[in-house]
């Protein structure tokens, strides 16, 4: 040390009197006597301001750690002032500085004053940011910001300034506070914490006062909270409790319609489900019925709908009848879409159960189906399905076989044209699951006869390569493979069969009648008279009945087994139609089903074929012989189209005594 002070004092005596104060300034910096030479500086830089060397003492007085006042600011700022001027130091202040910091630094001996300046300069900075990281003051924070620019630690001390003030806004943690944080500070780090709380905020007020209002305007206006999901729960949950405490069928189609993505919807369907099948069974019209199928056409309570609709629409079918009313046990009608529905043929199963095959139109596109419905004894709804994969698809004739199964007969087309029709047949099980289905020879089929061991015949017409319409006949075996067919040159449809217990067919096409053995020939034929039209044979009681018209009157009338008719029974009728088939009742009795353009009429006729009872259906027509069924009871069953005033259909079927 007392060498480094010889050293000053020979170099006070070399440099020039106006730099004498800077060394003076060394001098009292080597005394940790920082005042005196912070006042030494400050005086020798009065006479000269470029002069570096004085800067350059100033900024080590302010930096140095022993100072109680050091002000790394100032420190800095003399730096600053000492590099600007560094060109401008003297060859005697050289040699000054270069002794000074030997004397300093052994290290810095042999080292060029740049040198020495800029190991000082890194010094000097690494202090001045320690002390603005460590003070943790905003307003230090800013001084830097704004007095130095340029410097390397500026982004950094730009985070400590957001850091401050996004902490200043979490501590008063009100909208005011971070709203003035996000807008003076939008390039901050914190941008998202303070967004994020200011969801937070909101949420909580949402959730104080708990309502759908407060929490749709947070979900209006706070899309992107990681709240939005919870709110929009709590308001949904909110919504769904209202419309469960108001339980009317507009609190709940209006939370539907308001709030279709809520976890709640399915239980809001199901409650309206609910709250329309009682309001429809209050109601008891089919226009509620019809609105209740029309937004549920499938579901819990679909088939209690279908039947409680069933009711109503066979009680206004039985309004038009005239007769014997008082003879039906139960009555109902069949509507699909309100569209127009047609009756087909009816089967019965040995437990009572019934079974209607009908036609509906297809829901959303062009075309029909085949609809099969099955009810129990009382005309309740077991299950109903729709059959056909063609557009067009339409069943004639039902009847069931001796394991129970059901043989569908009709015709499939791609349009309701009779040229492209095909015949077609399918299968189905009593629970109503198809089996088989295939189209066949013929273009439609008008009757059905089926063996006692499953062999099949199905009459009706088709088209030769002329166009022209010609009776037709066809036998298949149990699974519908063909056995033989037979096309006939008269003109004309083959709309009824029977077979007797020779398995042999008796068929009728208008006044022509003819017997043939089971492989098809034939064995007699006979033509009746001009004004004869025969629709349907029937065996009756174990005698061969001729069911159809004479001289446009209904009859039946008796025909042995060589084809001689006897015992013709003209029906009175008004107005005048024809029978399509009749079956046999218990005491000799005998049901004849009439049925004109516009109506249909059970008969009743005893044994000498005086009518005892009947019951008109105005307005119905129906598909043909299939369409009734009468067991051993003589309980009836029938199946009709009922029309309506814009010329569509509804099928009605019922069971009745007379």
């Amino acid at each position: 040390m007392k060498q480094f002070y010889i050293i000053l004092v020979a170099l006070y005596l070399s440099v020039s009197t106006y730099s004498q104060s800077s060394v003076k300034g060394y001098k009292y910096i080597e005394k940790s006597e920082f005042d005196k030479a912070i006042e030494a500086f400050t005086k020798n830089l009065k006479d000269d301001s470029t002069n570096s060397v004085s800067h350059f003492g100033l900024a080590l007085a302010f930096a140095s750690e022993d100072n109680s006042n050091h002000d790394y600011f100032k420190a800095w700022d003399s730096f600053q002032r000492a590099n600007k001027y560094f060109t401008k130091i003297t060859p005697e202040e050289a040699e000054f500085m270069k002794q000074f910091f030997t004397g300093s630094d052994a290290r810095k001996r042999n080292k060029t004053i740049r040198f020495n300046y800029d190991t000082e300069e890194k010094s000097i900075e690494e202090k001045l940011i320690k002390y603005v990281r460590e003070e943790n003051n905003v307003d230090i924070a800013e001084h830097f910001i704004a007095v130095y620019p340029n410097s390397k630690y500026y982004e950094n001390v730009v985070h400590i300034r957001n850091h401050i003030k996004f902490r200043t806004a979490e501590k008063a943690n009100t909208f005011e506070a971070y709203d003035d944080f996000i807008k003076k500070y939008p390039n901050a780090a914190q941008i998202p914490k303070a967004i994020n709380a200011c969801y937070a905020l909101a949420f909580e007020i949402a959730k104080k006062e708990n309502t759908i209002a407060a929490y749709s305007k947070f979900v209006r206006e706070y899309p992107k909270a990681d709240q939005y999901f919870e709110a929009l729960r709590n308001r949904d949950q909110l919504a769904f409790n209202d419309a469960t405490r108001k339980n009317t069928i507009e609190s709940f189609e209006s939370f539907i319609d308001t709030y279709p993505k809520a976890l709640q919807i399915m239980n809001a369907r199901n409650i309206l489900r609910k709250l329309l099948y009682d309001k429809a069974k209050e109601v008891n019209t089919l226009e509620a019925y019809n609105d209740f199928i029309a937004k549920y056409p499938d579901g819990e309570y679909f088939v209690d709908i279908f039947n409680l609709k069933s009711n109503v629409l066979g009680k206004k079918m039985a309004e038009r009848f005239e007769g014997a009313k008082d003879g039906i046990q139960w009555i109902k009608g069949f509507d699909f879409d309100d569209k127009d529905d047609e009756a087909g043929g009816i089967a019965v199963t040995p437990d009572g159960k019934t079974i209607i095959a009908g036609n509906r139109h297809k829901s959303d596109q062009e075309g029909t189906q085949s609809w099969l419905i099955s009810v129990d004894n009382t005309g309740k709804v077991l299950w109903n399905k729709a059959f056909g994969t063609k557009t067009f698809n339409h069943a004639n004739l039902m009847t069931m076989t001796s394991q129970g199964d059901l043989i569908v007969t009709g015709w499939t087309g791609a349009a309701k044209d009779t040229i492209a029709r095909r015949s077609w047949i399918f299968k189905v099980g009593q629970n109503g699951n198809g089996l088989w289905e295939k189209n066949v020879e013929g273009n439609e089929t008008k009757d059905f006869a089926l063996t006692p061991d499953g062999e099949m015949y199905l009459s009706g017409y088709m088209f030769d390569d002329s166009l022209r319409i010609k009776t037709f006949l066809l036998k298949l075996n149990p699974d519908a493979r063909k056995l033989w067919s037979r096309q006939y040159v008269k003109k004309g449809i083959l709309n009824g069969i029977t077979i007797n217990t020779k398995n042999e067919i008796i068929c009728t096409a208008g006044r022509w009648l003819w017997r043939l053995d089971r492989q098809g020939y034939l064995l007699w034929e006979k033509m009746l008279t001009p004004t004869d039209s025969i629709y349907a044979p029937r065996y009756v009681n174990n005698q061969l009945m001729l069911c159809g018209t004479r001289n446009t009157l209904p009859l039946i009338s008796k025909m042995n087994e060589t084809g001689n008719i006897s015992n013709v029974f003209y029906l009175p009728t008004a107005p005048s139609g024809q029978i399509v088939t009749c079956i046999g009742m218990p005491n000799k009795r005998v049901l004849c089903l009439e049925t004109a353009q516009n109506h249909v009429k059970i008969r009743i006729l005893d044994e000498k074929g005086l009518e005892q009872k009947s019951l008109l259906i105005p307005d119905a027509k129906i598909a043909g012989q299939a369409s009734v069924y009468c067991n051993t009871a003589g309980e009836i069953y029938l199946t009709f189209t009922s029309l309506n005033g814009q010329n569509q259909g509804d099928i009605g079927v019922m069971k009745l005594t007379l």
